[in-house]
C-alpha cells in the first residue's frame, strides 16, 4: 500500500457498524465512569476526529451522562492532547 493510500485510510471517519460495536460495548461495560478516556481505550488507533464522532454518537444514543468530575484531566488521542471533565455513563434510557 502505498503512503498516499495509508494516508487517505487515516483521514477516513469511522464507519455506522464501527460505531454501533463501540455502543454494544460501551452498554455491556456499564457504569463506566471516564467516557472520553473508554473510547479512547476502545479505539486505539482512532484519530481525534473518529473518536469525537463516536462521543457524539453516545449523546445520541440516549445514555444517561452525568459529570463524574469537575476538574478537567488530560486526554491523548494520537498526537492531539486536551483536558476534558471525565463524564460518568451509568445506563441507556428506555427507547
Amino acid at each position: 500500500m502505498s503512503s498516499q493510500m495509508r494516508g487517505m485510510k487515516n483521514e477516513m471517519q469511522l464507519g455506522a457498524a464501527e460505531r454501533s460495536r463501540v455502543l454494544r460495548e460501551l452498554e455491556r461495560a456499564l457504569p463506566v465512569d471516564d467516557l472520553m478516556g473508554w473510547l479512547i481505550g476502545a479505539l486505539p488507533s482512532a484519530t481525534r476526529d473518529e473518536v469525537f464522532s463516536v462521543l457524539k454518537a453516545v449523546y445520541e444514543a440516549g445514555f444517561e451522562i452525568t459529570p463524574a468530575s469537575h476538574t478537567p484531566r488530560p486526554y491523548k488521542i494520537g498526537r492531539n492532547a486536551f483536558q476534558a471533565c471525565p463524564q460518568r455513563v451509568t445506563a441507556r434510557r428506555s427507547k
